[in-house]
Parts: C-alpha cells; sequence; structure tokens
C-alpha cells in the first residue's frame, strides 16, 4: 500500500496512496486516498483502537507507550488494512 509519512516522530501523519512522494502542504494530503483512510480508521474502532478518520490529524506517541502497545496497535492496524481493502 503506497503511503507518506509526515510530521515529528512523536507525532506524525499518516497519507495513503499520495499523489506526491513527499507531501508538505494541506493539498497534498487531501491529494491522497482519504476514503480507504476513512475506512480504515473505522475498522481500527472496531478492533479496539480508536483513531480519528481524518488522515490530517496526527497520531501521536510518547514515553508511555510500551513496545507491546506498539505492537499491537501495528497488528490490528496491519488487519484493518486487509478488511478496508477487501
Amino acid at each position: 500500500l503506497a503511503h507518506a509519512v509526515t510530521g515529528h516522530p512523536s507525532m506524525f501523519g499518516l497519507l495513503l496512496e499520495p499523489r506526491v512522494e513527499k507531501p508538505r502542504a494541506y493539498r497534498d494530503a487531501i491529494g491522497s486516498n482519504l476514503d480507504l483512510f476513512e475506512e480504515i480508521a473505522l475498522q481500527m474502532l472496531d478492533l479496539g483502537v480508536e483513531i480519528e478518520t481524518d488522515p490530517r490529524e496526527p497520531f501521536f506517541m510518547c514515553e508511555a507507550h510500551s513496545e507491546q502497545d506498539i505492537d499491537e496497535t501495528l497488528n490490528k492496524f496491519n488487519d484493518a488494512v486487509k478488511k478496508a481493502k477487501r
């Protein structure tokens, strides 16, 4: 799945199927696959992980997140992507 990660490592964004290789502006974000991101976010909610349905809203990480938290979230994200692409 083509994607771009933007922002700072502890406060980052994720754009799916972006039209530009290195998104830098608002128009770059709206040029990504917003519908797929929203569907993945809804699937994540079903799996117990709440994320914004708008890819312009960042993800936040901090020292309170353990390796186990990160692994669990990534595994659920992987499952959500599979479900959303069906």
